[in-house]
């Protein structure tokens, strides 16, 4: 089964194009603030500026946004629309991964092996080009339970075609490939909006930047070679300090500011030990993240969440980002109070998620880059949650969910007076990896606190992970 990626989930923040730059990101921010939703402002500038702005260096920059595998969460990994959507949300920056076939042609693709994201087998570079576009993509971020997708693997060509003049676009597990890279980008007219990347060796990149002067070059700082940065023929485009504790010297306040001097600072908010404990999920709820950052000096952050670090880096709060005027949030850790047998039914009194919350209670409880979300949820048990909704009226119900299975679980909701028909859980391809989903499109509340339970029917396969409710008015 194909699955056609023809509309997106609004909380998620994105819209699909229509054609090349026709739904920009100027309409996309008009229908979510006609939605009542919290969004940052369009970033109009082309490609150009955004290169313009990379090259700056100094204190106090604005922050760049670069966009992991492109907008993954409304598109397959590495694909066309992942690259157009990133731009539409307001990235500057779009990461992207080269392979090259066994005929010597680039592909974007994560992994060599083709399993993972893909209907193929085998590797990319033992397979031709003919064969790789001829494949079809998983949905998000793959797997054996993802679908198929109506999108086929792009080539590098391709790819920067996507990009048109919108975003820069860095590429990832390409210096192996580094003039072929350029070769193309020449033949297309857009070496001058490619990023290149490595950990190479002061005199590879000499070579390479001498060769061509105006490439644009991060180069990847870590504790073993950050004395490198003295030994490069001129300042580079930009450093990405990769660190796990804050006392490795590459993070130290004197080391970083000096890199500041240098170029634009990079850091990596995708997970932990990438930038210390720094991470998405920690910003999406106010725990850390990308203001601790940013006083550190980075002023380019790589993100899996590039729409909300936009609304961020432009004076929003993360946590309430996708929370639409009058809406109300209920974290799924927070449910109700009176234990076992009154606020929850739980298959066993052991809470499995690590003692990370209430953990005298069954309810499972778990905590992964600075979330935390109800776990380990199987058939037959139950939870109960109150909201307190400020206005009478009819609210549609959301829920933030992950599950690398299929089928993920199946739920229904009880507010006493009524109960919402059961649904299925949808598959994200990662227990990480959390999407939002409709959970039902309206139920009239009135003004005040309302108890609700989550019901998870017996007989079925349960496995999926929730971070929070949502009830946004219609």
């Amino acid at each position: 089964m194909l699955r056609a990626f023809s509309t997106a989930s609004m909380i998620d923040g994105s819209v699909r194009r229509r054609s090349r730059r026709i739904i920009g990101v100027t309409t996309v921010l008009a229908l979510l603030a006609g939605a009542g939703v919290a969004t940052g402002a369009a970033h109009a500038a082309p490609a150009d500026d955004h290169r313009a702005s990379l090259q700056q260096k100094g204190f106090g920059l604005a922050v760049m946004a670069v966009a992991h595998l492109g907008d993954w969460r409304n598109a397959p990994e590495n694909s066309i629309p992942a690259i157009e959507q990133a731009a539409d949300l307001g990235a500057e920056i779009v990461e992207i991964d080269i392979r090259r076939t066994s005929d010597g042609h680039l592909v974007v693709m994560h992994d060599n092996d083709l399993s993972r994201t893909t209907n193929g087998t085998g590797t990319v570079s033992a397979r031709t080009l003919s064969y790789v576009e001829g494949l079809w993509l998983r949905e998000y971020r793959g797997g054996a339970a993802a679908e198929l997708t109506n999108h086929r693997v792009p080539t590098f060509t391709q790819a920067l075609a996507a990009a048109g003049n919108d975003v820069l676009i860095n590429v990832d597990k390409a210096w192996a490939h580094r003039e072929q890279i350029w070769a193309e980008a020449t033949a297309a007219g857009m070496n001058d909006q490619v990023l290149f990347k490595s950990n190479g060796t002061a005199s590879e990149v000499n070579d390479f930047l001498n060769a061509h002067p105006d490439a644009l070059y991060c180069h990847v700082i870590d504790a073993t070679n950050y004395t490198i940065v003295s030994s490069f023929a001129r300042d580079l485009d930009c450093y990405e300090v990769v660190w796990a504790d804050a006392a490795e010297p590459h993070v130290s306040p004197a080391f970083l500011a000096d890199l500041q001097t240098r170029g634009r600072v990079w850091m990596n908010s995708l997970w932990k030990n990438l930038a210390g404990t720094h991470t998405d999920e920690g910003a999406l709820r106010d725990v850390g993240g990308w203001g601790e950052l940013v006083a550190m000096g980075a002023s380019i952050i790589q993100t899996d969440e590039p729409a909300a670090l936009r609304y961020w880096a432009e004076g929003g709060r993360a946590s309430t980002y996708g929370l639409p005027e009058g809406g109300v949030r209920v974290q799924a850790e927070n449910y109700a109070l009176g234990g076992a047998g009154i606020a929850y039914l739980d298959n066993d009194a052991t809470n499995q998620g690590a003692d990370v919350h209430r953990p005298d209670e069954g309810v499972d409880v778990c905590e992964s880059e600075n979330a935390l979300y109800v776990c380990w949820i199987r058939g037959g048990e139950w939870i109960s949650y109150t909201v307190t909704v400020p206005v009478t009226d009819t609210y549609r119900i959301t829920a933030r969910v992950s599950s690398p299975h299929r089928p993920a679980g199946r739920i229904s909701l009880d507010f006493g007076t009524f109960t919402a028909p059961a649904i299925d859980i949808m598959t994200t391809t990662g227990h990480k990896y959390f999407l939002t989903q409709e959970i039902h499109p309206g139920v009239s509340l009135t003004a005040g606190t309302h108890t609700f339970t989550m019901h998870v029917p017996t007989g079925t396969n349960q496995n999926f992970n929730l971070d929070y409710w949502q009830f946004e008015p219609v």
